[in-house]
């Protein structure tokens, strides 16, 4: 694997921060089940701001408690009315806290009373957790927040906590929470809405007039970057199941479905250009628009524009396969939290600020929604006849589409996110396999896409339920996944090759290997990162994405006298029913697409063994599903002119195989 990206000089403190909240959380989950007490910082009170009374709302992934041996009870041993837990918030003398950015920089003191507690409880109904009588406590000189219960120990832990400051600081809202068992799982989310005092000494905000991205005549520019994600198994079973009724047995078993969503730290640069003026030539940092959707619209692009995250899982396996098994829908992005900086605006990110997206927010109904709805390149979200728009035949304004507001999606905790199949996991039946988790934001104007992704290399495991620890060794890598799969720097026979068209980004990587008895297996990888042929209608923020279908074929030049077996396609899923058709003619071998395109934000891969050695040569991504469609060229390794002394060992006249679960032949 090639070594681990420099990062540049602002993400020390992104290092840090990432090493001080890691070290707290250590701290939290090592006391849990002691006494929860904390020494309180010495702060100046004038900068100190008050949270009172308000609501908190519990949403507990009850099936992932289900496949713990775990449930949750109310306080008078009822069980919950789906999976939400709603309760008054009593600050007992107050809550204070210090303000960095739009978010809580760190808690002062104080603690909140619930008056509805609850209980979790193993299978036979024995409590494994009381917190009947419930206090949240916020960890002094942290984010964190205690789950107390009426011993005065701490229960649970919650992380990533989500608090935004809007009113001009009158309200505390957290809009999201990871509520943490002592191992570590995230079980629930948790938001709260409180009445707050602003300090007496508000700071200046650094985005009170936002420098947004093209501004100053092109100044400055936007670029976001992923500073590290997480990964957590959140429910296993056959979709569309909840709680109880989701079953899983593990590796070698009944194969159900299992869905993983991660946490995510981000921030935006910090360029100001060493304080000398910014200009086209030389720009600056921009300050990021990021505006929840269907919310009023906002500059600089008079929409509700924010940055879209997806995530995808890749398996590569021992015999150089590569695989994308699974991928999620879009999550879409909401409020900034605006970490360590001045930023007081949680519609902006700001420049140099920090934001962070927890585990159980990435797996919340309200917030996804199809790939379908999005024109990549540019990042534009077609609000109308999306999900959560009440159209219901488009376009139809009769029926109430199209008119800003968000409706119910319809979403299940199945909806739009990235599931596989037990089997596709199991190391047992994949030795040697690694399994690499991706995530990438997606933010309009982008000047750098590489830096808002990354990936990690996980290990899934199975004590009971399904986990997803970092592989031992390994660290977050910004860029794409398939920089782990191919790299020319190390292997001669590996090509990367980048196409920028104005439709998109795509990138083909290709691994060529000796099999001995002059035969050459050739391995094609092609990420579709935002190449679509959109078609719209209407204009922002009325925009509606009427398709985005992406590649529909690709091609390799095969001479009609080289002899090719075993071609494969393969697209990560286990539906045979959408696989691409292969054949060769005297100039190709082509697959071409049926029912589904390769769209943005997936790979597939295109495979066959040749009697021809490697040369350098072009492969093509075909826009239509036909020989003769127009394509984009990509630099590769093809199968030269064939050694007419060499033939396969077995002297047989060779077919073309295709293979995917089952092999068929065709001349």
């Amino acid at each position: 694997m090639p070594a681990v990206d420099r990062l540049p000089p602002r993400s020390n403190a992104c290092r840090l921060r990432r090493a001080l909240r890691a070290a707290a959380l250590g701290t939290a989950l090592a006391g849990l089940a002691t006494t929860a007490t904390a020494a309180t910082p010495l702060w100046n009170a004038a900068t100190l701001a008050t949270a009172g009374d308000g609501t908190l709302q519990l949403r507990f992934n009850v099936d992932l408690l289900a496949q713990l041996g775990l449930a949750v009870q109310s306080a008078d041993g009822r069980a919950l009315n789906g999976d939400t837990l709603s309760s008054d918030l009593v600050a007992r003398t107050g809550v204070r806290y210090t303000v960095g950015g739009a978010s809580v920089a760190a808690w002062h003191d104080g603690e909140f009373v619930a008056a509805r507690g609850f209980r979790i409880v193993d299978a036979q109904g024995a409590p494994r957790i009381d917190l009947a009588s419930l206090r949240l406590r916020p960890r002094a000189g942290s984010t964190l927040i205690d789950f107390v219960g009426a011993d005065g120990r701490v229960a649970l832990t919650a992380d990533a906590v989500m608090a935004a400051l809007p009113d001009g600081g009158a309200t505390l809202r957290i809009d999201a929470m990871d509520v943490r068992l002592p191992d570590g799982t995230a079980i629930a989310d948790a938001q709260a809405l409180l009445r707050a005092t602003p300090p007496a000494v508000p700071g200046a905000s650094s985005c009170a007039v936002p420098n947004w991205p093209g501004s100053g005549g092109g100044a400055y520019v936007a670029d976001l970057a992923l500073d590290g994600i997480s990964v957590q198994a959140m429910r296993c079973g056959e979709p569309g199941c909840e709680g109880a009724a989701c079953t899983c047995d593990g590796p070698g078993g009944i194969d159900s479905a299992v869905v993983f969503a991660p946490g995510a730290e981000l921030s935006n640069a910090d360029d100001d250009n060493g304080g000398l003026p910014c200009t086209a030539a030389d720009p600056c940092s921009a300050d990021l628009p990021w505006n929840a959707k269907f919310s009023p619209d906002r500059p600089p692009y008079g929409n509700d524009q924010h940055p879209l995250l997806v995530w995808n899982l890749y398996r590569l396996d021992a015999d150089g396969r590569i695989a994308q098994i699974g991928r999620s829908g879009v999550k879409h992005a909401f409020v900034a939290l605006n970490i360590d900086c001045a930023c007081a605006d949680s519609q902006v990110l700001g420049r140099g600020c920090a934001d962070v997206y927890s585990t159980n927010n990435n797996d919340n109904n309200n917030v996804f929604g199809p790939r379908s709805e999005v024109v990549p390149a540019t990042v534009q979200w077609g609000r109308c006849g999306a999900i959560d728009d009440d159209e219901v035949v488009a376009p139809n304004p009769d029926l109430g589409g199209c008119d800003g507001v968000k409706d119910a999606t319809g979403n299940t905790r199945w909806s739009h996110r990235l599931a596989v199949r037990e089997s596709q996991i199991d190391a047992a039946a994949h030795p040697g396999s690694r399994w690499l988790f991706e995530a990438w934001y997606l933010v309009r104007d982008d000047v750098n896409i590489d830096n808002s992704m990354g990936f990690i290399e996980m290990v899934p495991g199975w004590n009971g339920a399904w986990t997803a620890q970092p592989a031992a060794g390994t660290a977050f890598r910004r860029g794409a996944a398939l920089a782990a799969w191919a790299d020319p720097a190390v292997d001669p026979l590996a090509r990367v090759a980048t196409v920028d068209d104005a439709l998109g980004r795509l990138r083909l990587a290709t691994r060529v290997r000796a099999l001995g008895g002059g035969r050459w297996r050739y391995d094609y990888a092609l990420m579709n990162f935002t190449f679509a042929r959109s078609q719209t209608a209407g204009a922002e923020p009325n925009l509606r994405v009427v398709s985005n279908a992406g590649i529909a074929g690709f091609a390799i030049p095969l001479a009609a006298d080289v002899a090719a077996t075993s071609p494969e396609f393969d697209d990560g899923n286990l539906d045979i029913g959408d696989d691409w058709t292969v054949s060769r003619d005297a100039a190709d071998a082509r697959w071409l697409s049926g029912s589904r395109t390769l769209d943005w934000g997936t790979l597939a891969r295109y495979s066959f063994v040749a009697d021809a050695a490697p040369v350098d040569g072009t492969a093509r991504a075909l826009l239509a599903a036909s020989a003769d469609a127009p394509s984009l060229a990509f630099a590769s390794l093809v199968p030269g002119p064939r050694d007419p002394d060499r033939v396969f060992g077995d002297g047989y006249e060779p077919r073309i195989v295709t293979q995917h679960y089952t092999d068929t032949f065709f001349n």
